[in-house]
């Protein structure tokens, strides 16, 4: 589970390795195998990144809320593959002019408050993981 201080370490103290992307795609573990692989998109351009998450259920779960935030159509995340940690944004459907990611944590619910416009981050353990070329 993440914590607190994980949540503090990656989004605000370890800034050069933060990210803002857009979920444009997942694919869940079958059977009782616990996780599931998405795509993210960097925002402003580059290479897709795939991460593995550790909890299929409830990202399947918060993946469906019909009040996440959104960019260019897709979730909008903030991801630390250093840190190992995802947030995915959920509160209002338009991004705000400026994100801010919050060190408020519920330990029940594992997600980042919201304040003033700015959503609430849903928070995952997992990784980032290298894309397989076809044929291998």
């Amino acid at each position: 589970m993440t914590t607190h201080l994980q949540a503090k370490v990656a989004f605000l103290e370890d800034r050069d390795n933060v990210g803002f992307f857009g979920l444009t795609d997942q694919r869940y573990g079958k059977g009782e195998e616990p996780t599931a692989i998405v795509m993210l998109v960097p925002i402003g351009g580059g290479e897709p990144v795939l991460w593995k998450v550790a909890d299929k259920e409830r990202l399947r779960t918060v993946l469906a809320r019909d009040d996440l935030t959104r960019i260019q159509g897709y979730p909008l995340v903030v991801a630390n593959a250093k840190q190992r940690i995802l947030g995915i944004a959920a509160g209002p459907k338009e991004p705000p002019k400026q994100i801010a990611v919050l060190v408020v944590f519920d330990l029940e619910r594992e997600v980042l408050a919201a304040e003033d416009g700015q959503p609430e981050w849903w928070l995952f353990d997992g990784e980032a993981i290298e894309r397989e070329e076809p044929g291998e």
